[in-house]
């Protein structure tokens, strides 16, 4: 089965929206429904072929009023109507993202399908199914508000004819959908995808005079035009609460601003109404050295690779000299037509359509507490360079505790899921699973196991998990992830010995391990329980699958209090 295809789901004229898809997406596209009988079949039982749905790349729903309305109870309650549609609706979508959590799927509002007035019979039937499909489609669009990567469309399969033309084609095809429609629901489909499809940077390394606001603060705050009733200041605005709605679904935003420290602060508080504040960035380095070497101390310090980033600077000098240091940074150049702008990064950067979990939302202060840890850290060390073991001690300053959880308590499923799909360094298996993959794991016979980690300087989150199958005396890790973030804490030792522990038959541990260049950082926990057994250089090319309960021991993390819930 093709891993490209787009499933459609229509009780009208599917063959020929069939068609169009083909010719415009380049895709195979996969009929599920063609009559309004089938259709209604579908969305009541939703008897779903799992290898097609786990392998698509898109999904299209689009049905008519009068094929919903068949699933109604016929009460003559239109209250109660809607809500029973409502309910097939809700299960269909529950259960493709229970095949394939990231597929998006794109409906179509639900619509009264007529030629046009003139051939209507019963005008009194025709405006209670307007209602109806009114009504249907409001609670609808609060539906998918609750399920990811999901989008209502603005466009939908209409079938009034307003030409003689239009009138031949359905003489002569039956097809009550005119082509026009069919080109917009298509077209919008694409941006979806397209949207969808798009892997979005970790950080943006934002420039500021000319960047986020129009003049140069050095010269004059009075100068500055950002808001207010004039054009380019409102650009300027615009483009900030675009930057500010990235923020809010996980992409973290960093200040990189030749100027002094103390004037950015001081602009940033006399100047309130901006959507961007301070608070809003998770650094800020303004100074008058070269901007490279201002995005090598925050990446050292939230502990982000240069190549999950983004710069934006509207100096062609400052961003050759930044992608000159840093050539997999992703460089973007604003247009000098600052109306330009906002559509241009919009198309580059989309908006994602996904909902933000709550490990996005506190994303920025999780980052701002890195930093801290990362300057307390420094700090330290200076003051104990005479320490043999001072990064140790630092440790236990932290007060690091662990919770550690065997099941879905408080439904933390989407953070669970997203640490699978985003980390890369401390990923044993290389793989970003699905729910439905996870969901199959679990039902034959593995566990997962997962931890939040706190200390001094606030909450982590969910930042390591495992899935675990015990076979006999063996401990076998299907898959075993860590958050980035905590990189360096030695939470995996702990992890590790707290399993060791729950399982005392267990002599042996085996990991699934797979090499993907990438997840070095996993290797090199690996070559920890293989201690000094062979050679270095034998251990980088193949780094222990399995070893003793022993090995594991001897790993140091008497600085974490583990708790088990």
């Amino acid at each position: 089965m093709a891993n490209n295809s787009v499933i459609v789901i229509c009780d009208q004229s599917v063959g020929l929206l069939s068609r169009v898809l083909r010719s415009n997406l380049h895709q195979d596209v996969i009929k599920l429904a063609s009559s309004p009988e089938i259709a209604q079949e579908l969305l009541i039982h939703c008897n779903l072929d799992h290898e097609i749905f786990q392998n698509c790349s898109g999904i299209i729903i689009s049905l008519a009023g009068n094929t919903v309305l068949r699933m109604t109870n016929n009460t003559g309650s239109i209250e109660l109507d809607t809500d029973a549609v409502l309910a097939y609706f809700e299960q269909l979508l529950r259960k493709i993202r229970n095949l394939n959590p990231d597929c998006p799927v794109f409906i179509t509002p639900v619509v009264v399908q007529m030629l046009s007035n003139f051939v209507v019979d019963n005008i009194e039937a025709e405006y209670s199914l307007i209602h109806f499909c009114t009504l249907l489609n409001l609670k609808l669009s609060l539906l998918i508000n609750t399920h990811q990567n999901i989008l209502l469309s603005s466009s939908c399969l209409t079938s009034h004819i307003n030409s003689g033309k239009e009138f031949k084609t359905f003489l002569r095809t039956k097809s009550t959908v005119s082509l026009e429609s069919i080109d917009k629901l298509v077209n919008e489909f694409k941006a979806f995808i397209t949207r969808a499809s798009i892997q979005l940077p970790k950080l943006i390394f934002i420039d500021l005079d000319n960047t986020l606001w129009h003049g140069i603060i050095s010269d004059s705050f009075s100068d500055i035009r950002i808001g207010g009733h004039d054009p380019v200041g409102e650009a300027y605005f615009f483009f900030q609460k675009y930057l500010k709605k990235l923020s809010t679904i996980g992409i973290l935003l960093a200040i990189v601003s030749k100027n002094d420290y103390s004037l950015v602060e001081s602009f940033f508080s006399q100047n309130p109404e901006m959507p961007l504040n301070l608070h809003d960035f998770v650094a800020c380095e303004a100074s008058w050295g070269a901007k490279s070497d201002s995005i090598s101390k925050i990446l050292k310090n939230l502990n982000i690779r240069s190549q999950d980033c983004a710069f934006i600077d509207d100096s062609p000098h400052e961003r050759s000299e930044v992608n000159l240091r840093f050539p997999d940074l992703r460089v973007l150049s604003p247009p000098e037509n600052v109306y330009e702008r906002l559509l241009y990064f919009s198309r580059i950067l989309p908006l994602s359509d996904r909902l933000p979990t709550e490990e996005d939302k506190k994303r920025v202060l999780l980052y701002r507490q890195r930093a801290l840890r990362a300057q307390n850290l420094s700090d330290f060390s200076e003051k104990y360079t005479e320490s043999k073991d001072k990064y140790f001690n630092w440790l236990c300053s932290l007060g690091i505790q662990l919770y550690i959880y065997s099941d879905f308590h408080i439904n933390p499923s989407a953070r669970v899921l997203q640490i699978y799909n985003r980390t890369n360094q401390f990923n044993m298996s290389g793989r970003h699973i699905s729910h439905s993959e996870m969901s199959s794991l679990l039902d034959n016979g593995c566990e997962l196991i997962y931890a939040r980690s706190t200390d001094k300087f606030g909450d982590d989150g969910i930042v390591i998990s495992a899935i675990i199958h015990l076979l006999d005396a063996k401990l076998v890790f299907k898959e075993f992830v860590m958050s980035c973030r905590v990189i360096g804490r030695h939470i995996e030792e702990a992890f590790l010995n707290e399993l060791i522990r729950r399982y005392p038959t267990v002599q042996v541990l085996n990991f699934d391990f797979n090499d993907t260049s990438k997840n070095t950082a996993f290797a090199s926990f690996l070559h920890k329980l293989e201690g000094d057994k062979i050679s270095s250089s034998a251990r980088q090319k193949h780094p222990v699958t399995s070893c003793s309960i022993e090995a594991a021991k001897v790993l140091r993390y008497d600085h974490i209090n583990i708790v088990s819930i």
